[in-house]
């Protein structure tokens, strides 16, 4: 009797392995792994596209903003303001630099389009144009 109650409890073991065997084997378990990992694959794949209007919610994530005068405001942009001037209707204006961040983009091929507007013409007579850097990672880009 004690064998029989050993081979009988080898018996439900191995049907339960078998059941979990095929559970992991089945196969639109297999199909759905397999999409996941192509999907994760190709999505580090796609490039980066990314539109920061400068003056409307949202932008505050990339840039610091205070009307501060203090050295650690130096590189900071003034409030939004409504601007007939602007493109999009809304702007910052900012001291002799300026920052923006944009934090895990990665280190691929990237465009970066920036529109900036400078002196209004009413104030050119006295003033020239500011010369802008664009730096990434500490490395001169480009220059306008």
């Amino acid at each position: 009797m004690l064998t029989d109650t050993v081979s009988s409890q080898q018996e439900v073991w191995r049907a339960d392995v078998a059941r979990v065997r095929r559970a992991v084997l089945d196969l639109r378990l297999l199909i759905i792994l397999v999409l996941a990992f192509v999907s994760g694959a190709l999505a580090y794949q796609a490039p980066a596209a990314v539109d920061v209007p400068i003056g409307w919610l949202g932008d505050r994530l990339f840039l610091r903003a205070s009307e501060g005068q203090s050295a650690s405001d130096s590189q900071s942009f003034y409030g939004d303001e409504i601007t007939e001037h602007a493109r999009s209707g809304r702007s910052r204006w900012t001291r002799a630099g300026a920052v923006l961040q944009f934090p895990g983009i990665g280190r691929g091929d990237l465009d970066l389009t920036l529109r900036a507007q400078g002196w209004p013409a009413d104030v050119l007579g006295s003033v020239a144009q500011p010369e802008v850097s664009v730096l990434a990672d500490g490395s001169e880009i480009g220059r306008f």
